[in-house]
Parts: structure tokens; sequence; C-alpha cells
């Protein structure tokens, strides 16, 4: 694969290496890598460009590593839905989403620490509400069935 990366990366343009690099419009950072390695061998990868390319990445990690806040109606459908499916989705959504940088191939959480704390609070609750009500359904079920 990285043969075929390389000469894949052969046959851009400058501008076109320098658009993959900067943008990362792949998401993939193995093909970023590559385009770079492809300038250095063209003699067109300096210390400036990789110092502007440094702070684009410093200021990827600080947007994603802050989070975004959860939403007024995911909060609000998420506390109503406790008892029903949608409190375990949008629970399990604000808890364990994440997010990759383009850059680096780094998850960070998808939200801020506040609505992370809520959608593990919405989601284990949930969990206990659909487990209490399997025992005290089910339970009676099977012991007169079985019992």
């Amino acid at each position: 694969m990285k043969e075929e990366l390389r000469f894949l990366m052969s046959e851009y343009t400058d501008r076109e290496l320098f658009g993959i690099m900067y943008r990362s419009a792949t998401g993939d950072p193995e093909i970023t890598t590559a385009a770079e390695e492809e300038l250095r061998n063209r003699n067109m990868f300096t210390d400036e460009i990789a110092e502007r390319r440094q702070v684009l990445i410093d200021e990827e990690e600080d947007i994603l590593s802050e989070g975004t806040a959860a939403t007024v109606p995911q909060q609000v459908f998420g506390w109503l839905g406790i008892f029903g499916i949608l409190g375990l989705i949008i629970g399990h959504d604000l808890y364990f989403s994440k997010r990759k940088s383009v850059y680096t191939g780094k998850e960070y959480p998808e939200y801020d620490e506040a609505s992370r704390e809520s959608g593990r609070m919405i989601f284990f609750i949930s969990v206990v509400t659909h487990s209490l009500f399997f025992l005290f359904k089910f339970v009676p079920w099977l012991e007169n069935r079985f019992g």
C-alpha cells in the first residue's frame, strides 16, 4: 500500500499536494504524511511550511479538545427518554461520541465535559431502568412458565 501511495502522490501537482497537506480533505493522516514526504522529495517542504502546518494542527487540537455543548433538545429528550430507548440512544451519543483529528488521527470527545457527564447519567439511568423493567416483567413470567 505504501508504494501505491507514493506512486499516487508522485502524480499530483505541487498545488494539489499542498491542498492535501493543509486541508486534509481525505481525513486520513497516512495520505497527509505521504503528501508531505512527496513535497520533501521535491524540495518544496520548507521549515516555514512545517511551522504553518503545526499552527493548524495546534488550532485544530484546541478546538477539538474543548468539545461542543449538547443542544437543549438533546438534553430534554434524553432526560425525558430515560425510561425508553431514546434515553439509551441520546445518552450513549453524548457520552461515547468521538471526533477524529484530520491532521493527526487522534480522537477527541465530541461533547464538552458537562454534556458528557449528563450523557453518562442519562445512559446509565436508562440501563438501570431497562434492567429493572426486565426483571419485574419477565422474571415472574419465567417463574410461572418454568417454575
